[in-house]
């Protein structure tokens, strides 16, 4: 399967076009944990999680990270913070795509 790149304003990121099933099952079970669940049922949600989720998602599916002069650049949740809003969310968009979880491919 061949990646994908995402064009942001001062960065090119390659990303997987896809999860394997270890990672899949990996980040379900961590949104699971997100889950309050006493004798009555669910109660609520940790939202703390879905960040969480967020930066495991980034890190297993970002390949390679080059700033606009063609410099590799390491990943880092902190990389990823400091982003502008624009970037960032594009970035999240196609990662969400790609690691839907809860969707079962047809």
């Amino acid at each position: 399967m061949e990646n994908k790149t995402v064009k942001l304003k001062d960065f090119n990121v390659e990303i997987s076009n896809g999860l394997n099933w270890g990672q899949k099952e990996k980040l379900q079970s961590e949104l699971v944990k997100g889950a309050k669940i006493n004798d009555k049922g669910f109660q609520e949600f940790d939202t703390e999680v879905i960040l969480k989720v967020k930066y495991k998602t980034a890190e297993l599916l970002i390949q390679n990270i080059k700033d606009k002069d063609g410099k590799d650049i390491e990943y880092s949740n902190d990389w990823l913070n400091n982003l502008s809003v624009e970037d960032g969310d594009k970035l999240m968009e196609e990662l969400d795509v790609i690691s839907n979880i809860s969707k079962k491919k047809e």
